[in-house]
C-alpha cells in the first residue's frame, strides 16, 4: 500500500491522469484484499473465543 500510495501522489503531482487512475485501481484492489484478510482474521478470532469459552465451561 505504501508504494502504491507514493505512486498515486507522484502521479497527481505530475498531473498524469492515466497513471493516477492506474494507481487508484491498484490501491482499490489492495484495499479489498486487506479487507478480506481482516474479515478472515475476525472469523478466526470468533472461533477461538468460542473454543476458549467451551474450555472454561468444562474446567468449572
Amino acid at each position: 500500500m505504501t508504494t502504491e500510495w507514493k505512486n498515486f501522489k507522484a502521479a497527481v503531482k505530475a498531473n498524469e491522469s492515466a497513471r493516477t487512475s492506474d494507481a487508484l485501481s491498484r490501491l482499490l484492489t489492495l484495499s479489498g484484499e486487506i479487507l478480506a484478510k481482516k474479515k478472515s482474521i475476525h472469523t478466526y478470532e470468533q472461533k477461538i473465543e468460542s473454543v476458549i469459552a467451551r474450555a472454561n465451561a468444562l474446567l468449572r
